[in-house]
């Protein structure tokens, strides 16, 4: 019959305390590559506001050296 010992006790505790240093460095990964999308979703979701904003005619531009500049409400 089966004998439960000192090897399989260890053989055990390992196995449980690396299914949770999988798990935690699995979720933290997670957060990382999540946050890093969301980043970029907000830096390209700005621009775009901002050029359809420019389009429309909302926010007044000048180009300076090849740049596209904002001008300030009062300035021509």
């Amino acid at each position: 019959m089966f004998e439960f010992n000192e090897m399989h006790a260890w053989l055990l505790f390992t196995a449980i305390v690396f299914t949770f240093v999988g798990r935690y460095m699995a979720r933290s990964s997670a957060r990382k590559l999540m946050h890093t999308i969301a980043q970029q979703e907000s830096t390209n979701t700005v621009a775009m506001v901002v050029d359809k904003l420019i389009d429309d005619g909302y926010i007044k531009t000048k180009i300076v050296d090849g740049e596209v500049e904002l001008v300030k409400h009062y300035e021509e």
